[in-house]
């Protein structure tokens, strides 16, 4: 065994400014991850069970729903600039990459369903479901380009 074999087998030196660096950009990445999904899980909660489920009316007080808007609008847009900030340039490229699909499946679903709707052949899109499928696809494209290196 060689001097380098060996010290790449030995598991006790110290790690490298690199490796520091490393840990503590990975510690902020699943901080922020970590935020965002409590404050998704505490908003979403709430509105569980704040929602009025009797058909009457508005199925959410009006404060809830426009404290869940505010909330959610905050965290997005102060949750995706801690992550970029926290992110390598891989996961900023496969986050850039998966947005563009994302953006292309709306950009085609929506005008598609639309023009049928028009024409009485479907229902009305319905923004939930583009919401979804657009989400579905840019994780999707994410989860590929994570996978794929």
């Amino acid at each position: 065994m060689t001097n380098s074999e060996a010290a790449m087998a030995d598991d006790s030196r110290k790690p490298g400014p690199g490796e520091l660096a490393n840990k503590r950009r990975q510690r902020r990445l699943w901080l922020v991850i970590a935020v965002l999904f409590a404050t998704g899980f505490s908003v979403g909660f709430g509105t569980g069970y704040l929602e009025d489920d009797t058909g009457q009316g508005a199925s959410l007080p009006a404060a809830w729903a426009i404290f869940a808007a505010l909330v959610f609008t905050v965290a997005v847009t102060f949750g995706s600039w801690h992550y970029y900030r926290a992110s390598d340039e891989l996961a900023r490229r496969d986050n850039l990459h998966a947005a563009g699909i994302g953006l292309n499946v709306f950009l085609v679903a929506f005008p598609v369903w639309f023009v049928l709707a028009k024409a009485g052949l479907v229902g009305q899109p319905d923004a939930m479901i583009l919401f979804v499928l657009t989400l579905l696809a840019t994780l999707m494209a994410f989860g590929w380009q994570r996978l794929r290196g």
